[in-house]
């Protein structure tokens, strides 16, 4: 927990003078806001990780509240995974052979976050806890995150930062994800936005997560999103992410590449 805290202040640092300026938000009406996701992806990869190697539906519900002023805003989310149905050649124990069996379509995981917005100058600072629930089937343990993101905008590009601390199950495995992202509204409807980004994980997330007790540079990646704006509110996205691999003890864990395809549908209310 300490190292958690101490990579917490290391990266704020630089922004002390920052933050020790006037809030630059304007007042905002009070406000409150909800939308909800659903989408399809080929496969579930986290951080770079392919936790499921099949096709997963992934419903969401997000809520918030902007009224705060100059203190930003607060909002609270539900996240769900679910696995689709897929053929499967197992080997039958009673006869010795491998049989085609088909897994039904079954819950896997629940992601409950509660978070913070504020920006300062340029700055957006982003702090979240998120609860990670997830069935015994998975085989992995419940646990918490404390979740810091930096968003500073660079010209055309943004700069993004983001640090992943466990405070439960796991507690001071932590692990960094810094990017640039980059967005462009094609026409009046239609968005296109991408980000380029680096993994390098903790000695203590990696011996979790990889099996390797020391710190990597994980891996790279790039998400690329279409989205298009309908009228109502509602919109649907086609998003394409891709992650290499980078350090040789990984690779022959997890393999040099993974990617995976995805159709998001959306509603503002």
């Amino acid at each position: 927990m300490l190292k958690c805290l101490v990579v917490v202040i290391y990266m704020l640092a630089p922004f002390i003078f920052i933050f020790s300026q006037e809030p630059d938000v304007e007042d905002r009406s009070s406000s409150i806001w909800l939308y909800s996701e659903s989408e399809l992806n080929s496969k579930y990869i986290f951080r770079g990780i392919v936790l499921e190697d099949n096709y997963v539906y992934q419903p969401a519900v997000y809520a918030g509240y902007d009224g705060l002023g100059k203190a930003g805003s607060i909002s609270a989310g539900v996240w769900l995974n679910f696995s689709m149905p897929k053929k499967q050649t197992l080997l039958n124990e009673e006869s010795g052979e491998y049989e085609i069996q088909r897994e039904p379509f079954s819950y896997n995981e629940t992601d409950l976050y509660l978070m913070h917005e504020v920006t300062f100058k340029k700055l957006s600072v982003k702090n979240t806890f998120a609860l990670y629930l997830f069935t015994t089937e998975t085989g992995y343990p419940n646990t918490t995150e404390y979740i810091l993101n930096l968003t500073y905008p660079a010209g055309q590009f943004n700069l993004l930062s983001e640090f992943s601390c466990d405070v439960s199950a796991y507690p001071g495995a932590y692990v960094f994800t810094h990017g640039i992202g980059w967005e462009r509204d094609l026409t009046k409807e239609l968005c296109f936005s991408s980000v380029v980004n680096l993994v390098w994980g903790g000695a203590k997330y990696n011996s979790v997560n990889a099996g390797l007790e020391k710190t990597l540079l994980n891996s790279a990646g790039t998400d690329v999103s279409v989205t298009y704006s309908h009228k109502g509110g509602f919109y649907t996205k086609m998003r394409y992410q891709y992650n290499r691999m980078l350090d040789g003890e990984i690779i022959q864990s997890y393999g040099y590449d993974t990617w995976c395809f995805g159709l998001l549908a959306g509603y503002n209310f």
